[in-house]
């Protein structure tokens, strides 16, 4: 069942309702059960309008849309599967030597040969180092000028910094995060939504099509935004505008408006990701 939070601006000055869904089948079930809100009503529908090319919307049709969330988007999961073998080849191994006790070895235990104990020898294995958990989020919402290719080479980026993070060791809680206000920043709207859990694999079949194609937001998310009941009047006109991960935080702090201890990943990342190590490039939430 989703999650709703109703937060004030540290300032007052602005009001922002969060609704935050457990998974993409849950959100899916959301977009295509609910109503269209008071807000919408009777309005012209972005999410539905019909792309010839499907280059600004990312697909001809919101049922295509569907369609690829639901069952993956399988030309873009096999690109990216090859670029991120290439992108953690890099990172150092999650496994390390540990000395332990063994019948055989390189060096001899001489206390426990005299006592007869058979493990007398000195003998090295190979451990697997302890797994932090970390959450990461990734802003998935983009301004109207900035092209699905665009999005798309930036969507990449996102996933190459997953991955090397998880080669590092990490086990990660991922979720994409749609900030945007209205009404000069007096109402907003975020949107959040689970990807993945730290004890699952990154499902790159599963996960392309959320992360990847610009559908996801200008078809989906926009579905989101003509359903959901708090969804400001201010919105009927343009969908509202996007807001930053880090202008975010500014204005709320940490109110449980993220993630407890998460780290954002914003739309645009401007730093190299194939020598990228932790966090040090990323922004602070939770």
């Amino acid at each position: 069942m989703a999650i709703e939070k109703h937060i004030k601006s540290k300032s007052g000055k602005c009001d922002l309702w969060v609704q935050q869904f457990n998974s993409l089948n849950e959100f899916l079930q959301y977009i295509k059960e609910q109503p269209v809100n008071k807000t919408f009503e009777g309005a012209w529908l972005s999410s539905k309008e019909e792309d010839h090319y499907g280059d600004w919307h990312g697909t001809k049709t919101i049922e295509e849309a569907y369609d690829l969330l639901e069952n993956g988007w399988t030309v873009e999961a096999k690109k990216l599967t090859q670029m991120l073998k290439a992108s953690v080849s890099s990172v150092s191994s999650m496994k390390h030597p540990k000395q332990i006790k063994s019948v055989a070895g390189f060096h001899p235990i001489v206390p426990n040969y005299l006592a007869g104990n058979p493990q007398s020898m000195v003998s090295t294995k190979m451990v697997t180092k302890k797994q932090k958990v970390v959450t990461l989020v990734r802003q998935g919402n983009f301004l109207g000028n900035v092209t699905s290719k665009q999005i798309e080479d930036e969507a990449i980026k996102a996933f190459k910094l997953v991955k090397r993070i998880e080669a590092q060791g990490y086990r990660v809680n991922l979720f994409l995060a749609y900030c945007s206000d209205c009404d000069y920043g007096r109402k907003a709207t975020m949107l959040l939504i689970k990807l993945k859990g730290a004890d699952e694999k990154l499902n790159i079949s599963k996960l392309a099509f959320p992360i990847c194609n610009t559908a996801m937001f200008r078809r989906l998310v926009f579905a989101w935004r003509e359903r959901y009941e708090h969804t400001p009047r201010g919105f009927r006109s343009g969908y509202g505008a996007t807001v930053s991960l880090s202008d975010f935080m500014y204005r709320f702090g940490k109110q449980g408006v993220f993630p407890k201890g998460s780290y954002g990943i914003n739309n645009f990342v401007k730093f190299d990701v194939d020598k990228a190590r932790g966090f040090e490039n990323l922004v602070e939430l939770g």
